[in-house]
């Protein structure tokens, strides 16, 4: 198969270029793929001038996050509440039903 020598040579330029474009970001997220700390750790990251918010989480005790989560659930579930579409539903399925007869 025959190729012209300017394609082959595009084609190392672009092939070189996607390589080292993978070794950069291995270099900045190697550890986050091989699971040696998690993306969400901000520890040694280089964007020291971000301006998203000054202060930082207060660290919450296990017992607080316990009741965080419960207050939450509780919050979540709540009997009947998404069940008024379905009760709209047969409403009007009932209204139809009584036009009709």
């Amino acid at each position: 198969m025959e190729t012209n020598s300017f394609g082959e040579q595009v084609g190392e330029v672009f092939g070189t270029v996607a390589w080292l474009w993978v070794f950069y970001r291995f270099s900045q997220d190697g550890a986050v793929l091989l699971g040696y700390r998690h993306p969400w750790d901000h520890g040694d990251d280089h964007h020291h001038g971000d301006s998203h918010g000054h202060g930082h989480a207060k660290e919450l005790t296990a017992d607080e996050v316990t009741a965080k989560w419960q207050a939450f659930s509780e919050k979540a579930i709540i009997p009947g509440e998404d069940d008024e579409e379905e009760e709209e539903e047969e409403e009007e399925e009932e209204e139809e039903e009584e036009v009709r007869t």
